[in-house]
């Protein structure tokens, strides 16, 4: 048993930021409308980006959207490769959840994986100790075989005297789990139109960052993926290495080039990947994309078709052979 927990056993490293760690259970407690969704796919997407987890290997389970919102996330799992589960949908149900985890855990094949729950009382009753203890031994066996467990649940709509949020459900989650953080609205700029959200480690066993702050978007009518590209880790008080926003339009457009020269062609990884490359934010990658997007090759560097789900795939325009080009002498 001892060298079997030895081979299984994760590194305690950073995998969604530098919040949740490999190989541990964690939740998540937040308010309604606090951007948690958001957050954690984009720390997914990240990672996915980053090379370390392939989207293959990640197991989203949202039980608590609408159709519309399930539909704007799951072109951007299809774009990384990530599995996006939803109940009712590809023949999948909430019950079927434990006894996958479990399957895993046994066979051997929970090793890397990382499965998220969106949000938690779907699966669990938590305000049920017995139901959080026996969902508990899941999560637990889950990650004992090297798997990652996160999951996403709310807070009270009360807050304590001194106006902390409170987690929702017993103590059995808190007790059990690895990590617990709660996520604080920590103000909304509406001449800058985005929200910074703080994230307060409650719980940790492992090198958790104790505090962490992100911001992301709060216009009107943006897109669930151009949305998800403006999340990022701020500091409201001293401030962070900010992207740069403004690098030169053909350094960018060159990567972009390169990046789809390479066989990346959906919107959202030519993005992750010129922003890891660059260091130039996502928003203005996906500005850069955008404005140079068309079907004239006199006037456009790339075009788009839609694939499945609405995504949009990019090929290069082919350049015209110039009389330059033709000349031998």
């Amino acid at each position: 048993m001892g060298n079997t927990l030895a081979e299984n056993a994760e590194a305690a490293e950073p995998l969604l930021g530098k919040l949740s760690l490999r190989g541990e259970v964690s939740v998540w407690y937040a308010p309604p409308n606090t951007g948690k969704t958001l957050i954690i796919l984009a720390l997914i997407v990240e990672a996915v980006t980053a090379g370390r987890i392939e989207g293959g290997d990640v197991f989203y389970i949202n039980a608590d959207d609408s159709a519309h919102g399930l539909a704007a996330k799951v072109q951007v799992a299809d774009d990384f490769g990530i599995n996006f589960l939803a109940p009712g949908q590809q023949r999948f149900e909430l019950n079927r959840l434990v006894p996958a985890m479990q399957q895993m855990a046994k066979d051997d094949t929970a090793k890397g994986k990382l499965v998220v729950v969106d949000t938690l009382k779907k699966v669990a009753d938590l305000m049920n100790k017995s139901e959080c203890r026996e969902f508990g031994k899941a999560a637990r066996a889950f990650s004992l075989a090297g798997g990652t467990f996160v999951g996403l649940a709310h807070t009270n709509k009360a807050r304590s005297p001194s106006q902390k949020l409170i987690y929702a459900g017993t103590t059995d989650v808190l007790e059990d789990f690895d990590s617990a953080f709660l996520i604080d609205p920590d103000g909304c700029d509406s001449s800058m139109n985005q929200k910074i959200v703080r994230f307060e480690c409650i719980k940790s066993r492992g090198p958790n960052a104790q505090h962490a702050f992100y911001r992301y978007s709060t216009e009107k009518d943006l897109a669930y993926p151009d949305r998800l590209s403006t999340v990022e880790q701020t500091d409201p008080v001293y401030g962070m290495n900010e992207p740069d926003e403004d690098g030169p339009n053909h350094l960018i457009r060159a990567a972009i080039a390169t990046v789809i020269r390479e066989g990346i062609r959906t919107k959202m990884r030519i993005a992750a990947e010129v922003q890891r490359r660059t260091n130039i934010s996502r928003k203005k990658v996906l500005d850069i994309i955008k404005a140079n997007s068309g079907p004239d090759p006199e006037v456009h560097l790339w075009h788009y078709k839609r694939v499945e789900h609405g995504a949009h795939q990019y090929e290069l325009h082919k350049l015209p052979v110039t009389d330059a080009e033709h000349d031998t002498t």
